[in-house]
């Protein structure tokens, strides 16, 4: 089942049926409504098939040292972004200056609990689709 046809279905299911799905992959569990248990298996398998590089998207949460290298990339990659912001900023006059200055703060809002909810996802996603497979 593709990621778009999963989507479809999920989309078909009544609201609160389609919130527990959703939240049960999230979570790495098993769903409550036996007859979504191959909708959610299929979903959690579009997360563990999609392609990432491993320095952008690790498949798994990182421990030990790689959990420290991990960390410092993305303190590197903020830091370099950051920078740039600031030089663009000092760049712009008028208008051009406070549409950069908006970005810089819906990226600073936005951008963090979507990579937190994307990482969470992907890391559950394997052991959701173990338990709503074999229950």
């Amino acid at each position: 089942m593709t990621r778009t046809e999963c989507f479809r279905a999920i989309r078909a299911l009544p609201k609160e049926r389609r919130r527990a799905l959703t939240r049960a992959v999230r979570a790495g569990q098993a769903v409550d409504d036996p007859r979504d248990r191959a909708l959610a298996a299929a979903w959690a398998r579009t997360f563990t098939d999609a392609w990432w590089p491993r320095w952008l998207l690790p498949r798994e949460r990182p421990r030990g040292r790689a959990r420290l290298v991990w960390l410092l990339h993305g303190a590197w990659v903020l830091a370099a972004l950051a920078y740039a912001y600031v030089q663009l900023a000092q760049h712009t006059h008028g208008a051009y200056r406070w549409v950069v200055v908006a970005l810089l703060v819906y990226g600073i809002l936005a951008v963090p609990p979507l990579i937190w909810f994307t990482l969470h996802v992907r890391w559950n996603a394997p052991e959701a689709e173990r338990r709503n497979r074999l229950s």
